[in-house]
C-alpha cells in the first residue's frame, strides 16, 4: 500500500498487506483507507504482453468491485506494468539488503503505481 500527500503531489510507501482471504483482505484495505481518510483508491492491474488483462487482473477487477461497494468511494484500475522491476532497481541502487528489499518491494511498487496515476492526473 501507498498513500499520497494531501495535495496529490507525491506518493510514499506504507506497507504490504499480508494476504489471508477475501474478507480479511477487503477489511485490511478498508481499515487503512479509513485511517488515511482517502477519497480515492488506485489498484495496480497486471496486463499480459499483448496488453490484455491477465488472469490475475480479472481476479483483481472482481476484488475492486467488492472494494468499491465496501468503501463507497472511487476505486480505479491502473496499469502496474514494470513497477516491481523498477522498485527492485531502485532498492538495489539504495544498497538495501535482500531481506530488506523483500520486506518493502511491494509497498515501493505501490508508491510507483500511485505516482504514475498522480502524474497522469496532473496532465
Amino acid at each position: 500500500m501507498a498513500v499520497s500527500d494531501e495535495l496529490g503531489f507525491a506518493a510514499r510507501p506504507l506497507y504490504a498487506i499480508e494476504r489471508k482471504d477475501l474478507r480479511s483482505d477487503l477489511e485490511s484495505v478498508a481499515q487503512e483507507a479509513a485511517r488515511q481518510k482517502v477519497s480515492l483508491v488506485i489498484v495496480g492491474i497486471p496486463y499480459d504482453e499483448d496488453g490484455k488483462p491477465s488472469a490475475q487482473a480479472r481476479r483483481i477487477l472482481r476484488f475492486m468491485g467488492r472494494l468499491k461497494r465496501l468503501l463507497g468511494i472511487p476505486v480505479i484500475a491502473w496499469d502496474e506494468t514494470m513497477t516491481t522491476a523498477e522498485a527492485e532497481r531502485m532498492l538495489l541502487e539504495a544498497d538495501l539488503t535482500r531481506a530488506r528489499r523483500k520486506r518493502v518491494i511491494d509497498s515501493v511498487a505501490a508508491a510507483q503505481i500511485l505516482n504514475s496515476y498522480l502524474q497522469s492526473a496532473k496532465r
